[in-house]
């Protein structure tokens, strides 16, 4: 007999832990099966490359900002995870055997029950591994489809969004070469979507973590995501699966020429703000190395993807200009094909479709209207643009929260025991954290194409320049029904401003226009998003995302489609001819229904005129506008009769002779008045383009800049504003210097008597200065002034009498001061007008001969300027220069207190100026216009040195 004994050598769980961190855990301690094919390295479609430096550190790949990452989703633990240059290590680092158990995890196709987020985020190795196994698994899936009689293809993408990234990934599966360029250096769409669970169980089975996401359950059942926050995800599964990145790069050109040859140059694309601090060249992502290299880079390719959006323009050049069109085209096309449009809505495989004609799409009964409406043309019942509105805001930003009520179609529609008037075609959505803790609330929906108003229908595009975004959610979320204490205006205010500081957060709360374009669908003889470049039998091309057709709204089937497009894609590459063009067009009948379905609710949207209380808000916001453009017509009146007074006077002061000081002040004046003349236009419904660089153009150091201003806007002004302001604008007097003497006394003898009210007191003193005191007019005239409450007006009249014997003997006098500081450098550029309040702030100090008036080593902290006399500027006994009247020394010393660098001393009796620097600096801020006046010739100074 042989003695058997049995010993356990070791145990091995048939089902690892539900626990997602250690079920992967379990799978690397276990024996592997075959290590999955290497992903390819990118590198054999690249030459030229030359690098620039290494970086240890990977840049920022998302714009983030304190609102953000308060209120988003991902805890900024595994945001740090995203973000880490060790995320981009390859799939298949560490084997695992995922056959075990293959029934616990995702299919190629989604699920239609729950998401299973299957991805572990307690750490970075989780996340890492839990990842890469998905991903091995998904290969491994995939592995029977490929065709091996089919050679893999080089693959360059254009653009970094979720279609373009995800087409990367389809294609790396298969084992396809892929480089991706984007234009930008960072992902910076901080806009939350909503999608359909088939993208969030894909999403899920690529390694997406539940704790990325938010709760839209109430609403379709869809969840949230960040933009940024899947282009990040996205680029990291990318680079495990070896795809090559680059960043802040453009084709030099994508002209058919080089798509033909197979080859294009990257070069660094124009990043204007960008916030990545030294960053030069392009950014190369492979693995878990990143490097700046320079640009020359070239891509060999086979195959080219327009995943842009259509931004690069190689759609049009691909299929042509006349084939990227409205969707009414792709309307037409397809009511003519099917008169009913039943068949558009009835596509199984539409997980879209259903929603059209339920309670969250158009009303029941309807698409027979539409029907006829679409084939008859009316393409003003079906508009191809449609106002919006959106905002997602921070939760914190009500005191009183909502919550879903009966038959709100689950959406947040009530605040305590009230209940709110939503219109049908708006959604109020709660943004849920994992831990079902309310982050957010995402408030959309359309606004009338116009709305009533004086008994007409005004056009609502024509108000969305105008709107203040956050003031019009307050007043909408108002007329809806919330309490007034309910919401925190000044906190809603300070989350707008902070978050909207930062890259694409545009849509925190914004009115934009959705129009709505795609390709020419379907295609004639074969499809029309794939086939091969124009000329070239050899290099293939696909356009998906946007760029094939921006369907994303109100169904939220933008990253769906797009995501789809990709799949459809890679499942092409490998089929045989006849099976790739029948898959392909498949593709295009999808976007046809999308078209119809999109069509359909414009058409429903557009029935109905005023969305509710929405078209009251406008109503409520044109009356205020109304009013504001009548206060603004009557005060540009004022502005345009004061710029015609001062045309003619400066008329007949050029008549009678040549004042540069009065000329001067008079040109201030206008100056002035047209500046505000341009900020009061904007009042009106004048293009803000056209505005903006009016604004631009005008600069006081361009003497004639009213002029040419008035050429910018006169062709878009209305014809009673260009009569109103074309004296304002015109540059200067069309008379010349004359002899007329009595238009020029009777001009000067109304300004120095200020009997206009725009008449400053510096323009004023300059007239009274420049009077003819043997005048018997002008004599009545400064006596009459000598007696003025204003003390300058008052000097000025005195002194010009002394200087005619007629008064007592006269001081250095404010006008004086004013005068000589013009001559100091660094207030040459301040006009005089300003100059007269510096002036204020002098005091008058007398020197005898040797006199000390400053010590070397001393702190500064004045400016001395010589109105009489001579001053030795010296080091010991060694003079360095002489000064004299009008020259100003210790310039530095007003602006910043430092040990003085030599003494100065005065050489006879001298009367100096002196202007403290804490007076001055107290002016300056009074006064913003003189600091930048200052800055001017500081810079000037710094130029010229």
């Amino acid at each position: 007999m042989v003695a058997v004994t049995n010993r356990v050598v070791a145990v091995t769980a048939v089902r690892p832990t539900n626990d997602t961190a250690e079920l992967w855990r379990n799978l690397r301690e276990r024996p592997g099966g075959p290590r999955p094919t290497p992903p390819a390295l990118g590198s054999v479609m690249e030459t030229e490359v030359c690098v620039l430096a290494g970086l240890s550190d990977a840049p920022p790949r998302t714009l983030h900002n304190a609102p953000l990452v308060k209120s988003s989703p991902l805890s900024p633990t595994i945001r740090a995870m995203l973000e880490a240059r060790e995320f981009g290590r390859r799939f298949d680092t560490v084997p695992l055997d995922t056959e075990s158990v293959r029934d616990r995890l995702p299919g190629l196709r989604s699920g239609s029950g729950d998401v299973q987020f299957l991805a572990a985020d307690h750490s970075l190795e989780d996340l890492s591994l839990s990842v890469e196994g998905l991903l091995q698994h998904r290969k491994r899936l995939l592995a029977p489809t490929l065709n091996p009689n089919l050679s893999r293809r080089h693959v360059l993408v254009i653009g970094a969004g979720p279609a373009g990234f995800m087409a990367a990934i389809e294609l790396s599966l298969r084992n396809h070469h892929v480089v991706v360029c984007e234009q930008r250096e960072v992902y910076s769409r901080n806009r939350y979507i909503g999608v359909y669970k088939e993208v969030t169980h894909l999403m899920a089975a690529l390694g997406m973590p539940e704790r990325m996401t938010y709760d839209f359950s109430q609403y379709r059942g869809k969840r949230g995501i960040m933009l940024a926050d899947i282009q990040t995800l996205l680029h990291g599964i990318a680079l495990k699966l070896g795809v090559l990145i680059y960043t802040g790069a453009v084709a030099k050109s994508l002209e058919l020429e080089a798509l033909r040859a197979g080859q294009v140059e990257l070069q660094r694309a124009p990043q204007p703000g960008s916030s990545t601090p030294g960053s030069i060249g392009l950014t190369r992502w492979q693995h878990d190395s990143v490097s700046r290299v320079s640009s020359g880079v070239v891509i060999r390719f086979d195959t080219v993807i327009e995943a842009s959006g259509g931004r690069s323009g190689l759609r049009e050049v691909l299929v042509g200009k006349e084939n990227v069109v409205p969707l009414h085209d792709i309307g037409l096309a397809a009511v003519r094909e099917d008169p009913t449009l039943d068949s558009f809505f009835d596509d199984p495989e539409d997980h879209s479709a259903e929603y059209v004609d339920s309670d969250y799409g158009c009303p029941p009964g309807l698409r027979p209207k539409f029907a006829q409406a679409l084939k008859a043309g009316q393409t003003r019942q079906i508009p191809a643009a449609i106002p919006c509105f959106v905002s997602n805001i921070d939760a914190g930003v009500f005191t009183k929260h909502m919550h879903q009520a009966d038959g709100s179609l689950g959406l947040a529609s009530r605040v305590g025991d009230r209940q709110l008037s939503i219109p049908h075609d708006w959604v109020v959505l709660e943004c849920r954290l994992a831990d079902q803790s309310l982050s957010r609330y995402h408030i959309e929906g359309p606004l009338p194409q116009t709305f009533e108003f004086g008994g007409k229908r005004v056009p609502t595009p024509a108000m969305l320049d105008k709107l203040n975004p956050v003031a019009f959610l307050v007043r909408i979320l108002y007329a809806m029904g919330v309490p007034f204490d309910a919401v925190d205006r000044r906190q809603l205010i300070d989350f707008y401003n902070a978050e909207s500081s930062y890259g694409d957060a545009s849509d925190i709360v914004s009115t934009w226009i959705g129009r709505f374009r795609g390709l020419r669908l379907p295609g004639a003889d074969r499809p029309i998003w794939y086939g091969h470049v124009p000329g070239s039998d050899r290099i293939e091309y696909a356009i998906i995302g946007e760029a094939l057709q921006n369907a994303w709204y109100r169904f939220g089937v933008g990253v769906d489609d797009a995501f789809t497009g990709a799949a459809y894609l890679a499942e092409c590459l490998d089929l045989q001819l006849d099976e790739r063009l029948e898959r392909a067009s498949r593709l295009e009948r999808v976007m046809q229904s999308r078209a119809v379905q999109i069509l359909y609710h414009l058409y429903a949207v557009a029935r109905n005129e005023d969305q509710g209380v929405v078209g009251a808000v406008l109503t409520e916001y044109q009356m205020e506008e109304r009013h504001a453009e009548d206060l603004a017509e009557a005060r540009l009146r004022e502005i345009a009769r004061d710029g015609a007074e001062m045309q003619a006077a400066a008329h007949d002061l050029r008549a009678g002779g040549s004042d540069s000081l009065l000329e001067a002040a008079l040109g201030y004046l206008r100056d002035a008045q047209a500046g505000r003349a341009m900020q009061l236009l904007e009042s009106f419904p004048y293009s803000t383009e056209v505005l903006a660089k009016s604004r631009r153009s005008a600069t006081a150091e361009d003497q004639e800049w009213r002029s040419r201003t008035f050429v910018l806007l006169e062709p878009v002004l209305a014809p009673h504003h260009q009569a109103l302001l074309a004296p304002l604008f015109d540059e200067k007097s069309q008379s010349s210097p004359g002899t007329d003497r009595r238009l020029w006394q009777e001009r000067l003898l109304d300004l120095a008597s200020g009997r206009y009210r725009w008449v400053t007191p510096w323009l004023r003193a300059c007239a009274l200065n420049a009077l003819d005191s043997a005048d018997a007019k002008a004599g009545v005239a400064l006596a009459t002034a000598a007696e003025d409450r204003n003390a300058f007006i008052a000097e000025v009249a005195e002194r010009k009498l002394q200087a005619s014997g007629r008064g007592a003997t006269a001081r250095f006098s404010m006008f004086d001061k004013v005068l000589t500081l013009k001559q100091v450098p660094i207030f040459r550029a301040i006009p005089h007008q300003m100059l007269v309040d510096v002036a204020s702030l002098l005091t008058e100090r007398r020197a005898l001969p040797n006199e000390r008036i400053i010590e070397k080593g001393e702190i500064g902290d004045a400016l001395f300027v010589i109105a009489a006399g001579r001053v030795r500027v010296h080091d010991g006994e060694r003079t360095l220069r002489e000064m004299s009247h009008g020259e100003a020394f210790g310039e530095l010393s007003l602006l910043d207190a430092e040990p003085r660098s030599a003494s100065v001393s005065a050489v006879h009796p001298s009367l100096l100026l002196r202007l403290a620097q804490s007076d001055f600096y107290a002016l300056m801020k009074e006064q913003p216009a003189i600091t930048r006046a200052v800055n001017r010739v500081l810079c000037q100074l710094i130029r010229t040195a």
